[in-house]
């Protein structure tokens, strides 16, 4: 692979980090905005995400264009070791990992708040509906988070941009 490849690679990892993060102002900020009575800012929330999914679809669709923007055009004979596809799995496990983490701390505050919460009334039951949507956004980040990891051998596949061997 040529260094190029590999910068595309990252350029397309990039993009599906892009894509989960539009995600955020599609549907998390917005119901946080609704329920902090600043309904008026929600416009500007879906635009945010929009222009996140945008700049997905761009990464995503031209990879290559922007890697030879990083890296000037170099001879076939400068050729990097590392397959595509490899490289592809090891950025969708990495990305999954940081979705996991970056969740984790949302887990633990859910935790700790369940252990104080007096009675033997569930803590699920004493949420408010936007507190109860805030815990299935968790729930679904890290459902994407376990996917991306495990699923990384075909993920990668479209990624690299064809099938390798296993």
């Amino acid at each position: 692979m040529t260094p190029q490849q590999i910068v595309a690679i990252a350029v397309r990892l990039f993009a599906v980090l892009c894509a989960a993060s539009s995600a955020n102002y599609f549907f998390i900020v917005p119901h946080q905005l609704t329920s902090a009575n600043l309904g008026d800012q929600l416009p500007s929330a879906l635009v945010y995400g929009g222009i996140y999914l945008a700049l997905a679809l761009g990464l995503w669709l031209f990879p290559m264009a922007v890697a030879h923007k990083i890296i000037p055009r170099t001879n076939f004979d400068n050729v990097v070791r590392v397959p595509g596809f490899e490289a592809a799995r090891i950025g969708c496990a990495l990305i999954g990992l940081w979705f996991f983490w970056s969740s984790l701390s949302y887990v633990a505050s859910i935790v700790f708040r369940a252990m104080i919460v007096p009675g033997s009334a569930s803590y699920f039951s004493s949420l408010t509906p936007e507190a109860r949507a805030d815990v299935y956004a968790v729930i679904a980040q890290m459902a994407f988070s376990a996917a991306l990891v495990a699923l990384s051998g075909r993920i990668a596949v479209y990624i690299a941009g064809r099938q390798v061997a296993e």
